[in-house]
Order: C-alpha cells, then sequence, then structure tokens
C-alpha cells in the first residue's frame, strides 16, 4: 500500500512540475507576444526525455498524453498532433532504454538532439501536408537549439538525484 502511495505521490510531482515548466516561458516578461510566444526552450520535453533516458518507469505513458493534450491546449496547437508525435517519440526511447542507458551522456544528448529533431520536421510537414498555418522554419529552429543546449541541465541533474538503482 505505501509503495502505491509513493508511486501516485511521484506522478503527482511529476505533473506538477510539468504543468509548471509548461506555463513558466509564457509568463509576460516580454510584451512582445510574437516573439515571446515563439522562443523559449521546450523544458517539457527536456525533462520528459531526461527521465525516460534515465528512469522509464518513473513517468507513465498516460501522463506524457494528458500533459502534452494540456500542453496543446493552453498554447493553442493543433490538439493531438505534438502530443502524438512526442508520444512516439517516448516510446521509441522506452523501449531501446536498456541499450541507451548504458551509453555515455554525450550520446543521450544526441540521441535526443536526433528525436527532437524528428519531431519537429514531421511537425512542420503535417502541417504542410494539411494546409495549416506552419511555424516558421527559423523560429523551429531557433527553439530546437535553445531546448537541446537546456537538456543538460535536466539530464544531469537527474542523474545526481537518482544515483542509486531503483
Amino acid at each position: 500500500m505505501s509503495q502505491k502511495i509513493k508511486n501516485s505521490l511521484n506522478i503527482f510531482v511529476l505533473f506538477s512540475f510539468s504543468i509548471f515548466l509548461l506555463v513558466a516561458p509564457i509568463s509576460p516578461t516580454n510584451f512582445d507576444l510574437e516573439l515571446s510566444t515563439n522562443l523559449y526552450p521546450d523544458l517539457l520535453t527536456c525533462l520528459i526525455f531526461a527521465i525516460l533516458i534515465n528512469r522509464p518507469k518513473l513517468f507513465p505513458s498516460y501522463l506524457i498524453l494528458l500533459i502534452y493534450i494540456l500542453a496543446d491546449i493552453i498554447l493553442m496547437k493543433p490538439i493531438g498532433l505534438y502530443c502524438a508525435l512526442i508520444f512516439v517519440a517516448a516510446e521509441l526511447v522506452r523501449k531501446y532504454n536498456n541499450t541507451i542507458r548504458k551509453e555515455p551522456f554525450l550520446i543521450h544528448w544526441f540521441i535526443f538532439l536526433l528525436c527532437l529533431t524528428a519531431v519537429q520536421i514531421l511537425y512542420i510537414s503535417i502541417h504542410k501536408l494539411f494546409f495549416m498555418p506552419s511555424p516558421q522554419l527559423i523560429l523551429v529552429t531557433k527553439q530546437l537549439v535553445l531546448t537541446t543546449f537546456f537538456y543538460p541541465l535536466f539530464d544531469l541533474s537527474l542523474k545526481f538525484f537518482l544515483r542509486k538503482e531503483l
């Protein structure tokens, strides 16, 4: 019973922190809405992939879906598109976790970069395919670079806090 309560508490804390990371970049620090909503690192994706690469059992699949559907609604994106792409990438990382976990940090970073690049390319391609207004390529590239630079903060801090094997 205590393990179930501990697991539920972990999920609640992860969900709350994820919602904070989702809302934090859109706080009113810059009043130019064109730039402030498009140029921020995707901290939520950094957190999710850092957890999935290091300890995939801490972050259940349904929580990824719930958080990203909520993110699509809050950020007024097409509901479910980014969620589905991130979910597929996350499940691929979860599937090959035993192989990935044995690799050094730079390989983790490179896998994160490849997954995020594939998600962004598919996101823009699907927008173009269905004639939806697509984000500008230069803004997506800047966000991709910013997100990639922020990933080590999450990965290395998670490795520090979760040193012992679960």
